[in-house]
């Protein structure tokens, strides 16, 4: 696995970060947009901002970062599974830096985010776009 990730083009790492930052904007627009313009509740309106960045993401990470086609049922399968666990274990990891080792939270969301954006990166490359 260390060997496979030492062979990753930084062409595509890149695009991957890109689509990481694009799916943070729509994230955070879609939220916004819900709760500020339409009176939405924080905590509803966070369900379809979640849903909304899902799909831009898989769309963006099969065709721009990975290049792939195929079965988009079982990618995207693949993709929703990998996402939905992400963030199970974004909650995770922010809970132990912030309850266990007492990190302030910035510094927590570092952490969480460096590890996750390895973690996606490495189990859509090599399980979901494969």
């Amino acid at each position: 696995m260390l060997e496979k990730i030492r062979q990753m083009p930084f062409a595509e790492v890149l695009k991957f970060g890109v689509t990481g930052v694009i799916n943070a904007s729509v994230h955070t627009l879609v939220f916004v947009l819900q709760v500020d313009v339409l009176g939405i509740d924080p905590l509803i309106a966070s369900v379809p901002a979640f849903c909304m960045a899902v799909v831009t993401s898989y769309l963006l990470n099969r065709n721009w970062v990975f290049q792939r086609s195929g079965d988009h049922m079982n990618q995207f399968s693949r993709f929703l599974a990998v996402a939905v666990t992400g963030l199970g274990i974004n909650v995770l990891v922010m809970y132990i830096c912030l309850d266990w080792f007492e990190l302030h939270h910035l510094v927590s969301l570092a952490i969480t985010v460096c590890f996750l954006a390895a973690w996606s990166y490495s189990l859509n490359k090599f399980w979901t776009f494969r």
